[in-house]
């Protein structure tokens, strides 16, 4: 087949799979069930092919056609067992051309999965079935924070002729990002909402403040406080997004505000505590396991990420639905008594603290005991009536235990190499597993 050639199918495949997603998230519970678990299991026995997998099903004398009954008898793959040995993940079926992402997370260390082109298409499919179901237009200008290198992300999208998409430097002056935006008559905004809340205080102090559609969250955890000042300063509506970059899109927010829908036509998603057991409605760990992905089938997969099941939404989506995403595992708090507590706790994102000194700030947690308070200043500085209000939460949020809070002034805080900036860092989980036992409180 010619390089046009293609091209044209890989465009008319992604055009299918993206009308099928649409459709699909409509089907009933049940239905998408059925549906899963068909897909499951022929996902188990792709994964045989992988050394890693076919050794685990071996030595626990499982079938790969065993569907659901063999992945809950399967055990937790981590990040560290790829990078032990990330050939032993490649399945022997795989096709020669592939598509690769890259992640670090806390730890720094890369790590690299490769896809096959059609599980790259239906990837890129289910990222516009998500933005379109929030509300996106198709030929709609969307203006996206970019981190220095990573401006050409979205290029093969614009090269389809839809999503067609605004690169801002993320680290830009604001005002100057506000007056490209409005010259370019963007309708939507988006990623990182550390960024975007910037650009909304900026917005809130113009003399013409812009208006918008549409303005997407995703890649950090979406506060109420950040929520409610992007409504305010763009005057439109705010959709959170989950995703990682090993799986892509993994949900999106319900356009009725009940929780998160997570996807289910490329991956199947569970929530286990620290014994592997499902969690119920209990926060858990986030693992997942490719359900299109020949190249390299990624199976019970921890993500790292906290989360909570919800019930059944009544907007008429047959997919489940994530009540609350609580942050990372390794960036939960480990209180002196060995108490794990929710990163979402030790927010200080609400504009009575911005307005009295802070223009950014990251919190970590040094030891169980000692939190470090880094600050960027505004003019007026941050008073100590402000300090002992962040303390005061602080202690609060720690339930009462004998913690110390210190306050370091610094001029800038860098962002991690994805663009995010860490708001807290807890330097005791990412010493200690959390698996050595209890679950988030």
């Amino acid at each position: 087949m010619t390089w046009l050639g293609g091209k044209i199918m890989g465009t008319l495949d992604g055009a299918w799979n993206l009308a099928r997603f649409l459709s699909e998230q409509w089907k009933g519970p049940d239905e998408l069930r059925k549906l899963q678990g068909r897909r499951l299991e022929k996902a188990l026995e792709l994964s045989y092919s992988a050394p890693f997998y076919r050794k685990k099903m071996d030595a626990a004398h499982l079938r790969p056609s065993g569907g659901m009954e063999t992945l809950q008898e399967l055990p937790v793959t981590t990040k560290d067992d790829i990078q032990r040995d990330p050939d032993s993940f490649l399945s022997s079926l795989r096709q020669e051309t592939h598509v690769s992402h890259e992640t670090t997370g806390s730890t720094g260390k890369p790590l690299r999965v490769l896809m096959d082109r059609k599980s790259a298409t239906l990837r890129t499919s289910l990222l516009f079935s998500n933005l379109f179901s929030c509300g996106i237009k198709p030929f709609s200008l969307t203006a996206k924070l970019v981190f220095k290198g990573n401006s050409g992300q979205y290029g093969a999208l614009r090269s389809y002729g839809i999503l067609p998409i605004l690169s801002l430097d993320i680290l830009d002056d604001e005002r100057k990002n506000l007056e490209i935006i409005r010259r370019a008559k963007a309708e939507a905004l988006c990623y990182y909402p550390s960024a975007t809340t910037l650009l909304a205080r900026a917005n809130l102090e113009s003399a013409k403040p812009l208006r918008l559609k549409r303005v997407l969250s995703g890649s950090e955890l979406l506060t109420p406080d950040w929520r409610k000042l992007l409504e305010e300063s763009f005057s439109c509506p705010v959709f959170d997004l989950y995703g990682c970059w090993e799986f892509g899109s993994i949900a999106f927010e319900c356009p009725e505000e009940h929780g998160l829908h997570v996807n289910t036509g490329t991956f199947f998603m569970e929530i286990l505590d620290s014994r592997g057991r499902p969690c119920g409605n209990r926060p858990g760990r986030v693992v997942m396991t490719s359900l299109s992905n020949m190249a390299m089938p990624l199976v019970r997969y921890d993500l790292g990420d906290i989360a909570t099941w919800g019930g059944q939404c009544p907007c008429g989506r047959g997919l489940p639905l994530i009540k609350s995403l609580e942050g990372r595992a390794d960036d939960m708090v480990v209180l002196p008594s060995g108490t794990l507590r929710s990163p979402l706790t030790f927010r200080f994102t609400d504009l009575e603290c911005v307005a009295k000194g802070i223009l950014m700030y990251q919190l970590v947690q040094e030891k169980e005991g000692l939190f470090v308070f880094r600050y960027v200043p505004s003019a007026i500085g941050l008073p100590e009536g402000s300090k002992k209000y962040i303390e005061k939460r602080i202690v609060i949020a720690c339930l009462g235990e004998p913690v110390v809070v210190e306050f370091e002034e610094v001029e800038e805080i860098k962002r991690n190499r994805r663009g995010k900036l860490d708001r807290l860092i807890s330097r005791v989980s990412r010493r200690r597993s959390i698996r050595a036992g209890g679950g988030p409180s």
